[in-house]
């Protein structure tokens, strides 16, 4: 059916908007942690760490703050989330269909399709990316303008060039995070399921999922703080 086919980018689309929505606040604080010491906002030493730059935050630039950024962020996830998970069960299913079962995941295919999928998804969501960034680091800045007047007066600046900043270790950091998160999800899940005979259900996945995003964000966090700054 056409439908099975499209599914899983319906569900990456879905799941990875509803999740940045929710988490949007702490990566705000991350960027912002990882630009100090940089000439952004003239935030060089302003923050003692988390909590305190989520309060500060809060405290001084106000609620709305938190959330400058969420709507190329969603768009962004839209476009990244949707094909990202769309192209991995899409190859996974092309490539290896012949040998890949439930009972019998393989980890480093899993992690090349996975690679594959983050980059080529991620390169098509950079100028999302680039707004979400310069939206985070400095509010004030696009407060006032539209998501399509700020993609211009980028545009307009920096020429194409300046949406696609950072492309390259922005495709990079895809990969790893997409060829770790998946090919950990799907052997995590595998091994609760078949291994330890735990129920197919949803605390399957939420333990495979986290396993997943830690391991994931450990990976990637030096080329993110590279990408970021």
């Amino acid at each position: 059916m056409v439908y099975k086919n499209f599914e899983p980018f319906l569900i990456g689309g879905l799941s990875s908007c509803n999740a940045e929505f929710f988490t949007f606040p702490i990566d705000l604080v991350k960027t912002r942690l990882q630009i100090q010491g940089q000439a952004i906002n003239n935030c060089s030493g302003k923050y003692r760490g988390m909590l305190d730059c989520f309060s500060s935050v809060y405290r001084e630039e106000g609620i709305k703050t938190m959330f400058s950024g969420i709507k190329p962020a969603l768009l962004r996830q839209a476009t990244y989330g949707t094909f990202k998970l769309g192209f991995y069960q899409y190859m996974k299913k092309m490539l290896f269909s012949s040998d890949v079962s439930h009972h019998n995941e393989h980890f480093y295919k899993n992690i090349f399709i996975g690679s594959l999928s983050g980059a080529s998804a991620n390169a098509l969501a950079n100028p999302t990316d680039v707004l979400k960034i310069r939206m985070q680091a400095d509010y004030q800045l696009f407060k006032n303008q539209s998501m399509t007047v700020s993609f211009r007066k980028i545009f307009n600046s920096e020429g194409l060039f300046g949406l696609y900043r950072g492309v390259w270790p922005n495709a990079q950091r895809a990969a790893i995070i997409t060829g770790v998160e998946l090919s950990i999800y799907d052997s995590v899940k595998q091994f609760l399921i078949y291994k330890l005979s735990l129920k197919d259900g949803i605390e399957a996945h939420l333990m495979s999922s986290a396993m997943a995003g830690f391991c994931a964000a450990v990976a990637a966090t030096p080329i993110d703080v590279i990408k970021v700054v």
